[in-house]
């Protein structure tokens, strides 16, 4: 396809505009859980912990912070390369994930251009490529794991299907193809979903000639080591992580969990259609009975069974193959499996691919002008809709100002927004959001824990004191709650509270300063001018364990 001129110079074109929109991108700083991953995590510092990544998943994070929800070593590793070269500059990082963004822009006309005229696949190129809904996976360094994950998914589906179509050399096209799926799940699990969807291609495209001599099942084992792999890998996943799923159901039941997630499908696929209001949190209340979400939900899942069961009808495969692959790799993040978050822009990168090919066979249609003048204002308006969302990722403030327009009952909206102006010191400002985000999220340890840490900067002690009561019946061990609740019973002057709680963080934290300090000074209650009154503002305090924002799944 590439020997084309037209074609090439067509693929180069949106690879340009894809770059052109993508610029504001490369202005922007460090945001959201940017700072825990890459900014306050010591581990990337050097690449002799490249091996660690593998073994231990605490190295995901900044130093002290014990958290097991993520095993994605391979985006850790890249994280760590884009140190070695940029050491905390965040162009690099941008540069890299722009980069392999444009990757995958390539694949994925290579993709379709398997399953389409070399026109229908440019449109479906396109339109993957400027679509504004990818923002969040392409300016989020954090989301590495996306653009990581996708150039290798789709490298290894090409190669399959290279291998199944070439006499010679099959074998190592195959191996290769391997090679790359298991890279591609040790960036995200997301892509132990490729063996169902060879499985699919081999039904709907393998060849028959290897059927008609052996039997229907052999043109499927070459799928076996693709399986055996996802199986051992799945179970490795688990093992490390010591769990099936970040969360209990969504609405306390598999029923409930099952209708929320049909919705949360619906509400998906709705960003597709129509990308407005984006934002790195689109909050999904639990359906815990018969309302209209419900029937939304379930309206939607049957439309997509209608979709396939008409093309299957109709004989029309490449319909059935694109719907399928799209349905196949949201699979894993579709809440099924209870996740944190039910909708993210991210969790649609891949499963855009599919959608985008439908619509590029669309808008080319044996080259009706029609269809392409329609193409071509989709386009553009897509091409702007991405420049500006790109921009909004400029820096924390500008993000979570726009979360907020976007999604006034975002926990993660306020509880970020929060904190930053905490950090700012508008105490007071902070404190109708983080009093929202308890509102919004009442089981949540770390809004108690900010709440009281603002309660108290205030001097409102006794409101601090019963957040981190809450804080503390929620997570017992959180040790920063542990902290300021000591230095909060000082202040109450009762001293042999105050004396006990630190006498057991020096025991579990021996090394830290900041508590041996405090421990010293327990025996007298705070004095003006000792710098002891406010453990926030005390000259080269360093968190016990920092506290976990709403991070990224």
């Amino acid at each position: 396809m590439l020997q084309r001129p037209s074609v090439r110079i067509q693929l180069w074109a949106i690879l340009l505009l894809a770059f052109v929109a993508y610029l504001p991108v490369l202005k922007a700083g460090f945001v959201y859980d940017d700072h825990f991953f890459i900014a306050g995590n010591s581990h990337l510092q050097t690449l002799r912990n490249i091996p660690d990544f593998f073994l231990r998943p605490q190295h995901t994070l900044a130093d002290d912070i014990v958290w097991d929800d993520i095993f994605r070593p391979l985006r850790t590793t890249s994280f760590a390369l884009d140190y070695f070269v940029w050491k905390l500059n965040p162009l690099g990082y941008h540069l890299s994930s722009l980069g392999l963004h444009l990757l995958t822009v390539l694949l994925v006309f290579l993709f379709l251009s398997k399953f389409l005229e070399s026109e229908a696949a440019l449109w479906g190129t396109a339109l993957f490529a400027l679509h504004p809904v990818n923002v969040e996976a392409v300016a989020w360094i954090s989301s590495r794991a996306d653009v990581l994950c996708a150039p290798l998914y789709l490298g290894a589906f090409l190669c399959y299907v290279r291998s199944r179509r070439t006499e010679a050399g099959g074998q190592g096209l195959r191996l290769f193809s391997w090679s790359l799926f298991l890279l591609a799940a040790l960036a995200k699990e997301v892509a132990l979903t490729l063996p169902l969807v060879l499985l699919v291609w081999e039904a709907l495209f393998g060849s028959k000639r290897a059927e008609q001599s052996s039997g229907a099942f052999s043109r499927y084992r070459f799928l076996i080591p693709f399986f055996a792999t996802a199986v051992i890998y799945a179970a490795i996943w688990m093992g490390v992580l010591g769990r099936t799923s970040q969360r209990t159901w969504h609405g306390g039941t598999p029923w409930t969990n099952l209708a929320t997630a049909y919705y949360a499908w619906a509400r998906a696929f709705s960003l597709l259609l129509m990308p407005l209001g984006l934002a790195p949190d689109h909050p999904v209340p639990p359906i815990t009975g018969i309302e209209p979400r419900l029937w939304v939900g379930l309206g939607f899942a049957g439309f997509l069974l209608f979709c396939v069961a008409d093309r299957l009808r109709r004989g029309d495969r490449i319909a059935v193959f694109l719907i399928a692959f799209s349905f196949l790799v949201y699979l894993p993040t579709s809440s099924l499996v209870p996740l944190n978050a039910l909708v993210a822009e991210r969790f649609l990168y891949l499963p855009l691919i599919g959608l985008a090919g439908l619509l590029g066979r669309y808008l080319w249609d044996k080259g009706k002008q029609g269809p392409q003048y329609v193409g071509v204002l989709l386009v553009c308006v897509l091409g702007a809709l991405t420049l500006a969302q790109a921009a909004v990722w400029r820096n924390d403030a500008q993000l979570w100002d726009s979360a907020l327009q976007a999604e006034p009952q975002s926990f993660a909206a306020h509880f970020n927004t929060g904190i930053r102006l905490k950090g700012a010191g508008a105490y007071s400002a902070a404190l109708a959001h983080l009093r929202k985000a308890v509102a919004l999220e009442p089981d949540n340890a770390h809004a108690h824990y900010y709440l009281g840490s603002d309660y108290m900067q205030e001097g409102n002690l006794g409101a601090a004191e019963r957040h981190y009561e809450r804080a503390l019946q929620l997570v017992p061990d959180y040790a920063n709650v542990l902290f300021d609740f000591g230095v909060l019973r000082w202040k109450q002057g009762d001293l042999v509270e105050a004396r006990k709680i630190f006498e057991e963080l020096h025991q579990a934290y021996p090394e830290n300063q900041t508590v041996t300090c405090y421990l010293q000074h327990t025996g007298n209650p705070p004095q003006p001018g000792t710098g002891l009154s406010n453990p926030l503002q005390h000259s080269g305090l360093r968190e016990v364990r920092p506290p976990i924002a709403v991070h990224h799944r």
